[in-house]
């Protein structure tokens, strides 16, 4: 294997529920409401966008798909459960344990997997493409493309500066 195609999951891989019947904080992977299986319980929607990248994934051999987000260790099975329910199979799943930092967690893997030459990850928040972008320097063999998730378009991001990602 030498690409690695990183997905998060929340309004990423799939969007935002449009009905919140739960009224979670403006940045719900902080709210604990996001740690039980009550919140994998809705009508997820793939982004078609993001979904057509999934399926490039998978036909390429040398490929490993992982999916990389900040819901609890405790909804593994469930999370993975539901994605398979909708057709997407996932070779490495990276759920948060302690850890918040998705760039400590990719960090690891990479230093677990020698033979990577290319990491693509889709993600919607600035703050975890950041996270991957400062651990990318630390391995100058393989090349990095962050993607910026919204819910009509992906964008390659650029860092611009301290304050966010530029096109």
């Amino acid at each position: 294997m030498t690409n690695l195609k990183i997905f998060d999951f929340d309004s990423t891989l799939v969007l935002k529920p449009t009905i919140y019947e739960w009224g979670v904080s403006e940045d719900e992977e902080d709210s604990g409401y996001m740690e039980t299986k009550k919140s994998l319980e809705y009508d997820f929607q793939l982004n078609d966008l993001v979904l057509a990248e999934y399926k490039k994934a998978k036909r390429c051999n040398k490929t490993i798909i992982l999916l990389l987000t900040n819901r609890t260790y405790k909804l593994e099975k469930d999370l993975l459960d539901l994605l398979i329910d909708m057709d997407i199979y996932i070779d490495i799943p990276l759920f948060r344990k302690n850890d918040r930092s998705k760039g400590n967690r990719l960090k690891k893997l990479l230093n677990e997997i020698p033979k990577i030459k290319n990491v693509e990850y889709y993600e919607d928040k600035d703050k975890h493409l950041f996270d991957v972008y400062n651990i990318s320097g630390e391995f100058p063999d393989i090349n990095f493309r962050l993607n910026k998730v919204f819910p009509d378009k992906i964008v390659e991001f650029v860092l611009f500066d301290n304050n966010g990602f530029s096109e």
